[in-house]
């Protein structure tokens, strides 16, 4: 265990940052998204995190503090990407918002809290918390899709894009941390399918994670996309 004592914030750091940093440096009129959505995610990240201590892995579990700061870390690189991978890969510009009453904003604080209940709910009735979050991850897509039906694309690609990234990402995490995986992991609670040494659900996870994080701040700022910039 000494040996992954920082293995979380490290792998965070490595892989996050550097896609995280390219896309804020070459995208600058997305650097409200992507402030918006790191700084959401990172902080609902550690909140996660109190159920997925139970049934899913166990981190660091003598440092606390290292499992917060490396979820921060997680959420604020990851959730950032996810919410812009699709406007820098397909070159997508936003039209301006031409009424407030076509977007969604003030349901923001609404919209968190009821996915914190469809997140916990399966949880409290004993539903892994892996599983639950997949369920959070559909309902909540489902819920934009039902208003939005012109966020489906960004909402799939974005979920794939973010897949492909943790699978090159962890697949880097384990050849530098050898062994983490049966380390940490609670694998009996798991599927048992691994693609390339890495648990299914971890791939799953983050495809959900980018389903609802590619469009959600286009659905609640009320944002369309437009055709790519000519040069």
């Amino acid at each position: 265990m000494d040996n992954y004592q920082y293995a979380y914030i490290l792998g965070s750091l490595l892989v996050g940052l550097p896609i995280w940093s390219i896309l804020l440096v070459h995208r600058q009129d997305l650097w409200k998204e992507i402030l918006f959505s790191s700084l959401t995610v990172g902080i609902i990240a550690p909140f996660w995190e109190l159920a997925f201590l139970k049934d899913y892995w166990h981190p660091e579990l003598m440092n606390p503090w290292r499992i917060v700061i490396g979820d921060f870390f997680y959420g604020f690189f990851f959730g950032g990407i996810a919410s812009v991978i699709y406007e820098e890969c397909y070159g997508k510009y936003f039209s301006k918002r031409k009424n407030r009453k076509h977007h969604w904003s003030f349901f923001i604080v609404p919209f968190i809290f009821v996915s914190c209940l469809v997140f916990l709910i399966p949880v409290r009735l004993g539903a892994h918390s892996i599983y639950a979050s997949f369920i959070m991850f559909f309902v909540l897509s489902a819920a934009m899709f039902f208003f939005r039906r012109d966020l489906l694309a960004d909402s799939l690609i974005s979920g794939l894009l973010v897949g492909l990234i943790t699978l090159i990402g962890y697949s880097f995490f384990i050849f530098l941390f050898p062994g983490i995986i049966q380390a940490w992991w609670k694998l009996e609670n798991l599927s048992g399918v691994f693609v390339y040494g890495i648990p299914l659900e971890e791939l799953v996870w983050a495809f959900g994670m980018g389903m609802v994080g590619g469009p959600v701040y286009e659905f609640f700022m009320g944002l369309k996309f437009k055709q790519r910039k000519r040069v």
